[in-house]
Protein backbone atom coordinates (compact mmCIF):
# COMPACT_ATOMS: atom_id res chain seq x y z
CA UNK A 1 0.00 0.00 0.00
CA UNK A 2 1.27 4.00 -0.91
CA UNK A 3 0.37 4.60 2.95
CA UNK A 4 2.99 2.01 3.89
CA UNK A 5 5.82 2.72 1.79
CA UNK A 6 5.57 6.46 2.40
CA UNK A 7 5.99 5.51 6.01
CA UNK A 8 9.03 3.08 5.07
CA UNK A 9 10.18 6.08 3.11
CA UNK A 10 10.19 8.19 6.12
CA UNK A 11 11.76 5.46 8.68
CA UNK A 12 14.70 4.58 6.64
CA UNK A 13 16.55 7.69 6.71
CA UNK A 14 15.56 8.42 10.20
CA UNK A 15 16.87 5.19 11.14
CA UNK A 16 20.64 7.31 10.57
CA UNK A 17 20.05 9.65 13.44
CA UNK A 18 22.40 12.03 13.78
CA UNK A 19 23.78 11.75 9.95
CA UNK A 20 23.28 13.81 7.26
CA UNK A 21 21.51 12.18 4.43
CA UNK A 22 21.41 14.03 0.94
CA UNK A 23 18.11 14.61 -0.35
CA UNK A 24 19.27 12.23 -3.62
CA UNK A 25 20.04 9.38 -0.97
CA UNK A 26 16.92 9.98 0.95
CA UNK A 27 14.59 9.93 -2.45
CA UNK A 28 16.77 6.28 -4.23
CA UNK A 29 15.81 4.83 -0.19
CA UNK A 30 12.47 5.77 -0.40
CA UNK A 31 11.79 4.55 -3.73
CA UNK A 32 13.81 1.36 -2.76
CA UNK A 33 10.93 1.08 -0.12
CA UNK A 34 8.08 1.23 -2.21
CA UNK A 35 9.41 -0.57 -4.48
CA UNK A 36 9.79 -3.03 -1.97
CA UNK A 37 6.00 -2.36 -0.80
CA UNK A 38 5.73 -3.86 -4.07
CA UNK A 39 4.79 -0.46 -6.20
CA UNK A 40 5.68 0.34 -9.59
CA UNK A 41 8.63 2.63 -10.43
CA UNK A 42 6.48 5.67 -11.06
CA UNK A 43 4.19 4.77 -8.00
CA UNK A 44 7.04 4.64 -5.81
CA UNK A 45 9.15 7.86 -7.53
CA UNK A 46 6.21 9.51 -6.61
CA UNK A 47 5.84 8.21 -3.17
CA UNK A 48 9.65 9.45 -2.57
CA UNK A 49 8.65 12.82 -4.52
CA UNK A 50 6.10 13.69 -2.10
CA UNK A 51 8.32 12.49 0.90
CA UNK A 52 11.07 14.70 -0.25
CA UNK A 53 9.02 17.53 -0.93
CA UNK A 54 7.28 17.40 2.53
CA UNK A 55 10.24 17.25 4.58
CA UNK A 56 11.52 20.45 2.70
CA UNK A 57 8.58 22.52 3.05
CA UNK A 58 8.61 21.25 6.81
CA UNK A 59 11.77 22.65 7.20
CA UNK A 60 10.76 25.91 5.25
CA UNK A 61 7.72 26.52 6.95
CA UNK A 62 8.69 26.36 9.90
CA UNK A 63 10.90 29.26 9.50
CA UNK A 64 7.95 31.32 8.53
CA UNK A 65 6.61 34.49 10.24
CA UNK A 66 4.76 37.44 9.41
CA UNK A 67 7.87 39.24 7.95
CA UNK A 68 9.38 36.56 5.96
CA UNK A 69 6.52 35.42 4.05
CA UNK A 70 7.84 36.31 0.55
CA UNK A 71 11.51 34.61 1.05
CA UNK A 72 9.41 31.53 2.14
CA UNK A 73 7.21 31.62 -0.89
CA UNK A 74 10.37 31.80 -3.72
CA UNK A 75 12.23 29.01 -1.45
CA UNK A 76 8.99 26.70 -2.03
CA UNK A 77 8.88 27.76 -5.63
CA UNK A 78 12.06 27.52 -5.99
CA UNK A 79 11.63 23.43 -5.19
CA UNK A 80 9.70 23.03 -8.41
CA UNK A 81 12.99 23.13 -10.03
CA UNK A 82 13.86 19.58 -9.09
CA UNK A 83 9.77 17.96 -7.30
CA UNK A 84 6.74 17.85 -8.81
CA UNK A 85 4.73 20.92 -8.08
CA UNK A 86 1.71 19.19 -7.11
CA UNK A 87 3.65 17.27 -4.31
CA UNK A 88 4.91 20.70 -3.23
CA UNK A 89 1.84 22.24 -3.43
CA UNK A 90 0.26 19.07 -1.63
CA UNK A 91 2.97 19.36 1.13
CA UNK A 92 2.55 22.72 1.90
CA UNK A 93 -0.93 22.60 2.31
CA UNK A 94 -0.61 19.75 4.76
CA UNK A 95 1.56 21.85 6.71
CA UNK A 96 -1.23 24.75 6.81
CA UNK A 97 -3.82 22.09 7.86
CA UNK A 98 -1.90 20.69 10.78
CA UNK A 99 -1.51 24.30 11.74
CA UNK A 100 -4.73 25.47 11.90
CA UNK A 101 -6.60 21.81 12.96
CA UNK A 102 -3.80 20.85 15.46
CA UNK A 103 -2.96 24.19 16.92
CA UNK A 104 -3.75 27.08 18.55
CA UNK A 105 -6.33 29.97 18.09
CA UNK A 106 -5.06 31.37 14.98
CA UNK A 107 -4.49 35.28 15.34
CA UNK A 108 -5.78 37.91 12.93
CA UNK A 109 -2.02 38.52 12.16
CA UNK A 110 -1.28 34.62 11.33
CA UNK A 111 -4.51 34.16 9.85
CA UNK A 112 -3.01 36.49 7.26
CA UNK A 113 0.48 36.05 7.09
CA UNK A 114 -0.89 31.97 6.10
CA UNK A 115 -3.44 33.82 3.20
CA UNK A 116 -0.75 35.71 1.96
CA UNK A 117 1.29 32.79 1.92
CA UNK A 118 -1.42 30.27 0.03
CA UNK A 119 -1.35 33.28 -2.15
CA UNK A 120 2.05 33.28 -3.11
CA UNK A 121 2.30 29.55 -3.54
CA UNK A 122 -0.51 29.35 -5.81
CA UNK A 123 0.94 32.35 -8.16
CA UNK A 124 4.20 30.64 -8.37
CA UNK A 125 2.60 27.01 -8.73
CA UNK A 126 0.08 27.77 -10.60
CA UNK A 127 -3.79 27.96 -9.83
CA UNK A 128 -3.94 24.19 -9.44
CA UNK A 129 -2.42 24.58 -5.85
CA UNK A 130 -4.87 27.62 -4.05
CA UNK A 131 -7.57 25.00 -5.64
CA UNK A 132 -6.64 22.02 -3.65
CA UNK A 133 -6.04 24.08 -0.97
CA UNK A 134 -9.20 25.60 -1.00
CA UNK A 135 -11.29 22.01 -1.31
CA UNK A 136 -8.94 20.55 1.22
CA UNK A 137 -10.47 23.57 3.46
CA UNK A 138 -13.96 23.13 2.66
CA UNK A 139 -13.60 19.37 3.51
CA UNK A 140 -11.85 19.67 6.71
CA UNK A 141 -14.43 22.32 7.79
CA UNK A 142 -17.43 20.25 7.33
CA UNK A 143 -15.49 17.59 9.28
CA UNK A 144 -15.14 20.33 12.12
CA UNK A 145 -18.42 21.21 12.36
CA UNK A 146 -19.81 18.29 12.42
CA UNK A 147 -17.85 17.61 15.26
CA UNK A 148 -18.33 20.64 17.11
CA UNK A 149 -14.71 21.95 17.02
CA UNK A 150 -14.86 25.15 17.24
CA UNK A 151 -11.65 26.35 17.50
CA UNK A 152 -10.45 24.31 14.51
CA UNK A 153 -13.37 25.26 12.46
CA UNK A 154 -12.88 28.93 13.23
CA UNK A 155 -9.26 28.99 11.80
CA UNK A 156 -10.55 27.35 8.98
CA UNK A 157 -12.91 30.03 8.34
CA UNK A 158 -10.29 32.75 9.25
CA UNK A 159 -8.06 31.91 6.71
CA UNK A 160 -10.51 31.24 3.85
CA UNK A 161 -11.73 34.78 4.24
CA UNK A 162 -8.56 36.32 4.11
CA UNK A 163 -7.86 34.38 0.47
CA UNK A 164 -11.16 36.21 -0.44
CA UNK A 165 -9.66 39.84 0.66
CA UNK A 166 -6.41 38.53 -0.71
CA UNK A 167 -7.98 38.03 -4.46
CA UNK A 168 -7.42 34.22 -4.41
CA UNK A 169 -10.94 33.11 -4.44
CA UNK A 170 -13.91 35.35 -5.76
CA UNK A 171 -16.84 36.10 -3.37
CA UNK A 172 -19.18 33.28 -4.48
CA UNK A 173 -16.71 30.77 -2.02
CA UNK A 174 -17.81 32.95 0.78
CA UNK A 175 -21.07 33.05 -0.30
CA UNK A 176 -21.65 29.89 -0.72
CA UNK A 177 -20.29 29.28 2.75
CA UNK A 178 -22.44 31.82 4.39
CA UNK A 179 -25.75 30.30 2.95
CA UNK A 180 -24.56 26.76 4.34
CA UNK A 181 -24.21 28.32 7.51
CA UNK A 182 -27.05 29.82 7.49
CA UNK A 183 -28.97 26.97 6.72
CA UNK A 184 -27.65 24.85 9.97
CA UNK A 185 -27.60 27.85 12.17
CA UNK A 186 -25.79 26.20 15.10
CA UNK A 187 -24.39 28.33 17.84
CA UNK A 188 -20.89 27.77 16.36
CA UNK A 189 -22.21 28.38 12.50
CA UNK A 190 -23.30 31.37 13.78
CA UNK A 191 -20.09 32.29 15.44
CA UNK A 192 -18.08 30.80 12.26
CA UNK A 193 -20.50 33.41 9.90
CA UNK A 194 -19.71 36.18 12.25
CA UNK A 195 -16.24 35.60 12.19
CA UNK A 196 -15.81 35.63 8.15
CA UNK A 197 -17.67 38.81 7.97
CA UNK A 198 -16.08 40.19 9.86
CA UNK A 199 -12.85 39.44 8.19
CA UNK A 200 -14.63 39.56 4.75
CA UNK A 201 -17.30 41.25 5.18
CA UNK A 202 -16.80 45.14 3.78
CA UNK A 203 -15.05 43.57 0.54
CA UNK A 204 -17.96 41.03 -0.31
CA UNK A 205 -20.36 43.98 0.06
CA UNK A 206 -18.04 46.13 -2.30
CA UNK A 207 -17.64 43.38 -4.52
CA UNK A 208 -20.81 42.08 -4.63
CA UNK A 209 -23.96 43.87 -2.41
CA UNK A 210 -26.45 42.15 -4.54
CA UNK A 211 -25.07 39.09 -3.40
CA UNK A 212 -25.00 39.98 0.43
CA UNK A 213 -28.62 41.34 0.17
CA UNK A 214 -29.66 38.03 -0.98
CA UNK A 215 -27.58 36.28 1.60
CA UNK A 216 -29.07 38.80 4.55
CA UNK A 217 -32.68 38.30 3.21
CA UNK A 218 -31.85 34.17 2.85
CA UNK A 219 -30.67 34.46 6.48
CA UNK A 220 -33.66 36.70 8.03
CA UNK A 221 -36.05 33.63 6.05
CA UNK A 222 -34.24 31.10 8.06
CA UNK A 223 -34.10 33.25 11.43
CA UNK A 224 -37.80 33.60 10.88
CA UNK A 225 -38.64 29.69 9.99
CA UNK A 226 -36.45 28.83 13.34
CA UNK A 227 -38.39 31.19 15.55
CA UNK A 228 -41.86 29.49 14.12
CA UNK A 229 -40.68 26.05 14.54
CA UNK A 230 -39.13 26.90 18.07
CA UNK A 231 -42.66 28.67 18.99
CA UNK A 232 -41.12 32.10 19.13
CA UNK A 233 -41.73 35.04 18.41
CA UNK A 234 -41.08 36.73 14.84
CA UNK A 235 -39.25 40.22 16.36
CA UNK A 236 -36.40 41.94 14.86
CA UNK A 237 -34.80 41.63 11.39
CA UNK A 238 -31.12 40.49 10.92
CA UNK A 239 -28.92 43.42 9.96
CA UNK A 240 -25.01 43.01 9.07
CA UNK A 241 -22.99 46.28 9.99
Amino acid sequence: AASAAAASADAAPAAAVGRYIPPAQRAAEAAKAAKAAGMSASDAKAVADAANAARQVRGLMNRMGESNVHSIVAEIAGLAARLPRRSIGDAAAAEIMRALVEGPRASEQYAAALAAFVAGVSGDLGPEAGARFGATVVAALATERAAGRARPASNLVSVLARLHTCGLYPSRVCYGLLEDLSQGLSELDATLMLGLLRAAGPRLRSEDPAGMKDFILSLQARVSELQKSSGGGGGGGVGIA
